[in-house]
């Protein structure tokens, strides 16, 4: 199972998770040796006994908010998740389209987001979060 997560710099699992999915410079990239079971949820305490592989791919788009970019790293990387605060109508629609499950309620680092997904303590997107689509909005960071 692969899990991309918007990151506000390059430590891996102690990055800051940034709020919003266009806007990330880093997208930190896990994958983990199991499968979600049939209820979708992992309980267990990450990490303890858990092998996985960490990459961090950078964002070169950051200056211009455009999407493409990231939309196509997080592709290019055959993840199976992304888990991420805010994200537009545009990369959604995208990564819907080719059949990655998004997830929303990532905080604090890429580890406690991470571990909050694999406990199900995430929601399933059913839409985007953000009203403009991408680059049209000012977020703070």
């Amino acid at each position: 199972m692969k899990v991309a997560i918007p990151s506000m710099d390059k430590k891996g699992l102690d990055s800051e998770v940034c709020e919003h999915f266009g806007h990330s410079e880093y997208y930190t990239i896990i994958e983990i040796d199991k499968k979600l079971p049939p209820s979708g949820t992992i309980k267990k305490n990450l990490f303890e006994d858990e092998e996985c592989e960490i990459n961090v791919v950078k964002n070169d788009e950051i200056e211009g908010h455009l999407c493409d970019t990231p939309i196509n790293l997080i592709l290019d990387q055959k993840v199976d998740y992304l888990i991420t605060s805010n994200i537009g109508p545009t990369p959604f629609a995208r990564f819907q389209y080719k059949g990655i499950k998004l997830y929303t309620g990532a905080l604090g680092t890429v580890r406690e987001a991470l571990r909050d997904f694999l406990c199900g303590m995430l929601s399933e997107m059913s839409t985007a979060s953000c009203g403009g689509s991408c680059g049209h909005h000012d977020h703070h960071h």
